[in-house]
């Protein structure tokens, strides 16, 4: 979703995932990794009590990216 530049010249790539899986198998750990996964179902819940956690958790993250300097501020834009 959106690639960010670090101050020391790293580099944070952000991303969505469009399902959820779980790692059956790592095939390769170096230069990178790759695995056997399966994909899995997760009931979906919704209410009151899950929109307020959710916006609390936001909230949170938010706060967390304003008090660690080494996070940019780009970051809290979720």
């Amino acid at each position: 979703m959106r690639m960010i530049r670090e101050l020391d010249g790293s580099q944070r790539v952000i991303v969505q995932g469009v399902s959820r899986i779980r790692v059956k198998e790592y095939v390769q750990r170096e230069p990178y990794f790759k695995a056997r996964v399966e994909e899995f179902a997760e009931p979906y819940v919704q209410g009151v009590e899950i929109d307020a956690l959710v916006m609390n958790l936001k909230n949170l993250f938010q706060r967390a990216v304003e008090l660690a300097p080494y996070l940019t501020a780009e970051l809290g834009r979720w």
